[in-house]
């Protein structure tokens, strides 16, 4: 093809169909002076707040940063991070509303119910026998091992820990499979009195949860997404 007939191709108009006609754009709606106004205000109040609450949060960050003998903000405030205070029944334990108490109660709540379920099984597949004239349900060692291990595996730390509430008895300070299959383990209280006091248990673990729940809110600074 020749550079003229390249030429009176291009000049040739093109089709209607595809020729583009200008569309006339619309006029925005007219907003009303009064809403508009309280639009905008609204957004500066929120904005406001989010800026307010964001320097709050880097406030605290920096504060705590200086406090902290292993931050570089420590070192260049040169304040001394103050020794913690708590008191005797705080000593050992997590701060309150922290994530670490929380798993801590949660734990001691799953410890209570295994250990109720095993004085359960004690209850249920115990033979009734006369000790020092109280009714006590006795197991073998063997028969604990094999019924409860299938639920828990744990069973001879849940044992010691039923022994030292005083729940259930032993002789031995611990148990071996095996060596002490015909060790007898015994239920020392009724189970009627065993459910009062795990009952009683379970009510003071969900208030302390409760209470951990209201101190992670306090304490927790909850900034907006922009």
């Amino acid at each position: 093809m020749t550079d003229q007939e390249v030429s009176s191709i291009m000049a040739q108009p093109l089709p209607p169909a595809l020729c583009f006609q200008p569309i006339s754009a619309s006029p925005p709606p007219e907003v009303d002076r009064e809403t508009q106004r309280a639009a905008d205000m609204r957004f500066a109040a929120s904005l406001a707040e989010k800026v307010s609450l964001f320097n709050q949060q880097a406030d605290r960050h920096i504060k705590k940063q200086e406090l902290n003998p292993f931050s570089a903000a420590s070192s260049r405030s040169g304040s001394r991070s103050p020794r913690p205070t708590f008191s005797k029944d705080q000593y050992g334990k997590p701060p309150p509303g922290s994530e670490s108490e929380y798993r801590a109660i949660k734990g001691r709540i799953s410890m209570n119910k295994d250990i109720l379920e095993l004085c359960e099984i004690l209850n249920q597949e115990g033979e009734l026998q006369i000790v020092d004239g109280m009714p006590v349900k006795v197991m073998c060692f063997r028969d604990v091992f094999q019924l409860y291990t299938v639920i828990n595996d744990k069973v001879v730390g849940l044992l010691l820990r039923a022994r030292k509430q005083g729940l259930v008895d032993f002789e031995g300070e611990t148990l071996f499979q095996r060596r002490d299959d015909h060790v007898l383990i015994g239920l020392i209280k009724p189970i009627e009195e065993i459910r009062v006091i795990f009952r009683k248990h379970f009510d003071d673990l969900k208030e302390e949860e409760r209470r951990n729940k209201e101190a992670a809110q306090s304490q927790v600074l909850q900034v907006p997404n922009y």
